[in-house]
């Protein structure tokens, strides 16, 4: 609360996705409705068992993925509190991903890109001052794609995924796979 009514004016503002501004300006996502709520709290008694799938999806990728590794580590001591709810990897270069986005395109598997376009490029922050062109973030965000994850992919859709990713990223470089440790497990 404020009596500020220009303060209240840009709460309002930042509240409402930005909107309505023509400026395109950032706001956020700071709404939840009492129905929202309402679905959130009834999903916590299944909680537990969506994390387990998830986890097992993450895995069979990860058992799978010869020459890429899934982006997003669990750190040490949280993997027990740790729910993946998407799958994004690092191929080796973006031609590498788009030739990945063409077969699974054509195959009928839906893929993401994330992080297009990187915030610093994106045009409602296009005056806001950065450290330079941001060469490694450019470069990341040109080779990471977003893979179908999840409860109900089975392990066949996996395997069809994970022939594909390996395929064309073993074509396109001669990085080493990291091996697969099935004693490390999230």
């Amino acid at each position: 609360m404020t009596t500020d009514e220009e303060h209240a004016a840009e709460l309002k503002r930042l509240s409402g996705f930005g909107l309505p501004s023509s400026e395109g300006l950032v706001g956020t996502n700071a709404k939840l409705s009492e129905y929202h709520a309402a679905i959130a709290l009834a999903s916590l008694d299944s909680w537990q068992a969506n994390v387990a799938a998830r986890r097992y999806l993450f895995n069979e990728y990860r058992r799978r993925l010869k020459v890429v590794n899934p982006i997003g580590t669990v750190l040490p001591g949280l993997a027990h509190a740790y729910c993946i709810s998407v799958l994004v990897i690092q191929l080796c270069s973006a031609s590498a991903r788009a030739e990945c986005e063409r077969l699974c395109a054509e195959r009928g598997i839906e893929t993401r890109r994330w992080y297009t376009p990187l915030l610093a490029s994106h045009p409602a922050l296009g005056a806001v001052d950065r450290a330079g062109l941001l060469p490694i973030a450019t470069d990341v965000a040109s080779k990471i794609l977003g893979l179908p994850f999840f409860p109900s992919l089975d392990v066949a859709d996996i395997e069809k995924i994970s022939n594909i990713i390996n395929t064309i990223n073993h074509l396109n470089t001669t990085a080493q796979a990291v091996p697969y440790d099935p004693t490390v497990r999230v």
